[in-house]
């Protein structure tokens, strides 16, 4: 009975507070792709749901979570000769049919995708609601995807025309890690925030057009730190009960990397082979979010 008790007012806690968050920032890539072995970055949108801090029964005990709905612009790749180090039997292939160089045309990427976690602690220091130090575990999923395709045909040789489809490169992985949160009131109204995450991460890469399917390890970074405006807090009567909602308003800047391990994803449809590297996605955002605590 206490457990059920428990678990059923956990979860009034978890409506209890939410946070609205609109992002826009950079994002950029690097590696990992044939011929993608220099950063290349453009703009990017994020719309979040979340919470950054909450308590459960008034105890030390916290949790937050956060969900995250990211599309970039295009990233554009320009035309190049990639040096793969490795002899190619390449058809129609200007530079000599056992090459060592890869004609690259103009190639658009796209970032899309979702990112949720979840995270519970345990606050190591704590004088209220809004003064606090915290300490726990994150855990949670990244579902982002990767489209790519070449620009255009033009004065393209063969190799380029008849390869460098649009394909979509998916990427499922979970994460878990250590997690780090504090907030400071400055006065009445404001705080600064702020939270600190590492988590390894592991699962699967998939690309149909490259015939690319293998299993993925790597870090995830991220780190946020924001200043907080507290609206006055006000107290109301709902069916006899007695509420005090406090409404809030932040702005922000978060950094988040995501790194994969060993990766050559050979988006010509040739085969080509080349020497495996990294792919690390990073996104930099500064943000608006309105929140409520009841």
């Amino acid at each position: 009975m206490k457990k059920t008790t428990f678990l059923f007012l956990s979860a009034i806690s978890f409506l209890s507070a939410a946070e609205f968050e609109i992002g826009k920032g950079n994002a950029s890539l690097e590696g990992g792709f044939l011929g993608f072995n220099k950063k290349k970055s453009d703009s990017v949108k994020i719309l979040t749901f979340k919470e950054q801090h909450q308590n459960i029964l008034k105890s030390n005990i916290f949790y937050s979570y956060k969900i995250s709905y990211i599309k970039s612009d295009t990233i554009q790749k320009e035309k190049q000769n990639f040096n793969t180090g490795y002899s190619q039997n390449i058809p129609n292939n200007p530079f000599g049919i056992n090459s060592q160089i890869i004609p690259m045309p103009d190639i658009n990427y796209e970032i899309e995708g979702l990112d949720a976690q979840i995270s519970l602690g345990y606050d190591v220091l704590k004088k209220d609601n809004r003064n606090y130090l915290g300490l726990g575990i994150i855990g949670g999923i990244s579902l982002p995807w990767i489209e790519s395709e070449k620009n255009d045909n033009n004065n393209a040789n063969d190799f380029i025309k008849n390869g460098f489809e649009r394909s979509k490169t998916k990427i499922k992985t979970f994460k878990i890690g250590p997690t780090l949160s504090f907030q400071k009131t400055l006065n009445r109204y404001f705080s600064i925030f702020g939270d600190f995450n590492y988590a390894y991460q592991t699962g699967k890469i998939k690309n149909n057009y490259a015939n690319f399917n293998s299993n993925i390890n790597g870090n995830f970074y991220e780190y946020n730190i924001g200043i907080r405006f507290q609206v006055k807090t006000f107290k109301k009567s709902f069916l006899g009960i007695i509420i005090s909602p406090r409404f809030f308003i932040q702005t922000g800047y978060r950094k988040s990397k995501w790194e994969f391990k060993d990766l050559d994803i050979d988006i010509s449809g040739y085969g080509v082979y080349f020497d495996k590297s990294d792919l690390k996605m990073d996104i930099d955002q500064t943000y608006i979010s309105l929140g409520y605590k009841f």
